[in-house]
C-alpha cells in the first residue's frame, strides 16, 4: 500500500490553521450556536463516524474561547454517552519504565536534554530492569512502556534485546502482557525488526505540528535531522518530517501506534490539537480494518526537575486550566471513527483531572509513574543504589532515592498504584488489560 504523501505531511497544519480561522469567522455570523452545537453532537452520537474536522475545529475554537459552560456541558455528556457505549466501566492502565536519562537531543521544553548540565544521568543495567518489570507485573500492570533519552548506543544495541526479555518476563507473570516504546522515531525497516523480538506498540508524540515551532525548540540531535535505517544520524535530514512519519512507519511494520500534541508548546493550541486529528484519521483512512486503534495521547508541558535550567515560564506560549484537559479529551474521541481510537488521559494533570477525564473519554490510562531510571526499585530497596546501574554522570551527591527522583524527565503527579485502584473503584472502573479491547475490534 503506498504511503500517505510528504505533501500531506507538510500540509497537515496549515489546512488546521485554515480550519481554526473558518471557526473563527463563522462563530462570528451564526445566531444559534448552541442549536448548532446540539445538532452535530446528537448526529455523532447516531453513527460510528466521526465528528468531520470542521465541527471538531468548532468545537475546540468554542470551549478554548468561549467560557460558555452550556456548551461545555453538552459537549462533555456527549462525550460521556460515547465512551460508555464503546469501552463500558473499563479502562486499561500502562506504566512507563525508563531505561536511561543519557540524550543526544536537544529539546527546549525537556529535562533531559543533551545541554541541562544539571541532570544528572542514569543508565539502568539489564538486570535492574528486569526486576522492575517483574515487580510492576506482579502488582497487576500489563503494559509497559519502554521509555529512554535519546541515548544512541542503548537503541543501537540494547533495545532490540531488551524488548525481547521484558517481553518473555512480563509474560510469565500476565500472559496478555504487551509492551511498547517511546523513544525517537525509526523507520518501517527497524520498527518491523523490534516487532520481531516482541514489540507490540510505538509511542511517537510529535510535540507540535507547527514547524517553526518545532525546530525553535528541538535544535539538534535525532529528534532535529532522524535516522537512517543503521540507525545513524541523518545529517540532512528532517526530523520534524520523520518524526511525524513514526505511526505509519510503525503501524506498516504491523505495530500499534500513539499520536499527540504537547499540550502548550505552540501558540496555536487549536491548530496543533486539530492536526493530531486529520494526521489520525488519515492514517485510518488509509490503512482501514488493518490498523489497530490509535492511542491518543495528551502530554502537556510541565516543569522539569531542575528548576535553573527550566525553560518553561520564559518560552510556553500559552497556560492550560486543568479543566481543559477533560474537554479536550472529549473533543479527541468525538473527532475519531468509533473503536478506531483509544484517549490516553495521564499523570501529567492532577488525579482528579486525569479521573475526570477518564470517565469523560479515557480507556487508557496511567498510574504510579516514576520518570527516573531505576526509580521503582529504589521506592522499595535499601540495597546499594548505585549497582542498579551500568553508566552514571553528573551526580553531584551520593546516588541515592532522592537523587533518583530529581532526576526525573519532568514533574507531574505521583500516587501509589493501590490509591488509584481505590480511586477507579470508587468511579465503578473495571480495570482490564488492553488486549481486551483489541479483542473487541
Amino acid at each position: 500500500m503506498v504511503t500517505l504523501s510528504d505533501q500531506f505531511y507538510n500540509s497537515i497544519f496549515e489546512d488546521a490553521c485554515s480550519q481554526v480561522r473558518r471557526s473563527s469567522q463563522y462563530v462570528q455570523t451564526e445566531s444559534d450556536i448552541k442549536s448548532v452545537v446540539q445538532t452535530l453532537l446528537n448526529k455523532r452520537l447516531t453513527t460510528a463516524d466521526p465528528l468531520n474536522v470542521q465541527n471538531v475545529s468548532l468545537l475546540l475554537h468554542l470551549v478554548r474561547n468561549f467560557r460558555d459552560n452550556e456548551i461545555r456541558s453538552m459537549v462533555l455528556e456527549s462525550s460521556r454517552i460515547l465512551r460508555k457505549r464503546l469501552f463500558g466501566n473499563k479502562v486499561s492502565v500502562m506504566v512507563p519504565v525508563e531505561m536511561s536519562s543519557f540524550c543526544s537531543s536537544n529539546c527546549r521544553f525537556c529535562g533531559w536534554r543533551k545541554d541541562n548540565a544539571e541532570m544528572i544521568r542514569l543508565k539502568l543495567a539489564k538486570d535492574a530492569l528486569i526486576k522492575e518489570i517483574k515487580f510492576l507485573a506482579e502488582m497487576g500492570f500489563a503494559h509497559f512502556e519502554l521509555s529512554s533519552g535519546d541515548d544512541l548506543n542503548l537503541l543501537r544495541f540494547e533495545l532490540p534485546e531488551l524488548i525481547a526479555s521484558v517481553k518473555k518476563t512480563a509474560q510469565e507473570i500476565i500472559p496478555s502482557a504487551r509492551v511498547s516504546i517511546c523513544v525517537t522515531p525509526f523507520s518501517e525497516v527497524h520498527y518491523s525488526h523490534l516487532a520481531r523480538c516482541g514489540l507490540d506498540t510505538v509511542f511517537t508524540w510529535q510535540e507540535t505540528y507547527d514547524r517553526d515551532t518545532y525546530y525553535a525548540h528541538i535544535t539538534s540531535g535525532p529528534k532535529a535531522v532522524g535516522l537512517t535505517d543503521d540507525l545513524s544520524l541523518d545529517t540532512h535530514g528532517d526530523g520534524y518530517l520523520f518524526r511525524m512519519k513514526s505511526q505509519e512507519n510503525a503501524i506498516r511494520a504491523g505495530l500499534q501506534a500513539g499520536l499527540g500534541v504537547m499540550l502548550g508548546i505552540s501558540p496555536h493550541l487549536e491548530a496543533d490539537i486539530l492536526s493530531s486529528v486529520i494526521h489520525g484519521n488519515a492514517l485510518i483512512s488509509r490503512y482501514g480494518d488493518s490498523i489497530e486503534p490509535l492511542i491518543i495521547g495528551m502530554p502537556i508541558w510541565n516543569p522539569i526537575t531542575t528548576p535553573k535550567t527550566d525553560n518553561l515560564s520564559k518560552n510556553s506560549s500559552i497556560r492550560l486550566e486543568e479543566s481543559d484537559f477533560e474537554l479536550i479529551s472529549a473533543i479527541y474521541l468525538l473527532g475519531f471513527p468509533d473503536r478506531h481510537a483509544w484517549v490516553f488521559p495521564n499523570c501529567r494533570v492532577s488525579k482528579i483531572e486525569q479521573m475526570k477525564s477518564i470517565l469523560t473519554a479515557g480507556c487508557f490510562t496511567s498510574t504510579m509513574v516514576r520518570l527516573g531510571p531505576g526509580a521503582y526499585l529504589a521506592e522499595l530497596t535499601n540495597a546499594d543504589i548505585p549497582s542498579l546501574y551500568t553508566k552514571i554522570a553528573k551526580e553531584k551527591a551520593p546516588l541515592n532515592k532522592q537523587s533518583i527522583m530529581d532526576g526525573e524527565q519532568f514533574t507531574h503527579t505521583f500516587d501509589f498504584h493501590e490509591n488509584y485502584l481505590s480511586m477507579f473503584a470508587e468511579g465503578r472502573l473495571e480495570i482490564v488489560p488492553d488486549r481486551h479491547f483489541l479483542l473487541q475490534n
